[in-house]
């Protein structure tokens, strides 16, 4: 069986000497590992290059979404990671319109903006291309809900960025409160809205 493109493409940042069949016995494992089985190790069998590939191609949404869970579960528990791939993390976050990735694309992505990052906070221009990604998200009527609140965060750090996220930022949170009041959303919202009105009484 013929190698496609994107097989191809991740083959490559594998960086191994792989057939088809040994591509399947990768895809089989992301797909069959638990979150109890995974660990940094898995990246010496998988090196992360590979697995951001994997969790970008669109043939296979199943297999990316596992990709993309691995890289979130690890960078978490060991966000020294983050240190190196940080610009991975965000042209992954800007690239995917896959919603199953962008979930945890947008934890990570919340995590570089939060003050537990202490040693890659991202440049000006970096944020800016994170507003403008999670505003697409944010307004794509498809958009999940667990992504939705996601973004809400993500806003939330770059309140100060520009002068009117703040009031849109109120504005949005609104709006979904009142169109999808689920105990998710109506926590999430509420809880940033005391927040922004902590900030704007200070």
């Amino acid at each position: 069986m013929k190698l496609t493109s994107w097989r191809l493409t991740v083959i490559d940042h594998l960086g191994i000497n792989m057939d088809l069949k040994n591509y399947e016995e990768i895809s089989e494992t992301l797909l069959k590992i638990r979150v109890s089985e995974i660990s940094s190790s898995i990246f010496e069998l998988y090196p992360v290059d590979g697995l951001f590939a994997l969790s970008l191609q669109t043939d296979d949404k199943q297999i990316a979404f596992r990709a993309a869970w691995i890289i979130e579960t690890i960078f978490l528990r060991e966000p020294h990671y983050f240190r190196d791939y940080t610009q991975r993390v965000i042209d992954a976050y800007i690239q995917t319109n896959n919603w199953s990735c962008l979930r945890s694309y947008t934890k990570l992505v919340i995590w570089i903006l939060s003050s537990k990052n202490k040693s890659t906070a991202p440049a000006y221009n970096q944020r800016k291309v994170i507003l403008e990604k999670t505003f697409t998200c944010l307004l794509d009527l498809n958009c999940p809900i667990a992504v939705k609140a996601n973004c809400f965060d993500i806003l939330f750090y770059l309140k100060n960025d520009e002068d009117w996220i703040k009031e849109e930022l109120i504005a949005q949170l609104h709006l979904c409160i009142s169109e999808n009041p689920t105990p998710a959303i109506k926590s999430r919202g509420n809880r940033i809205l005391k927040k922004l009105k902590r900030i704007t009484n200070t």
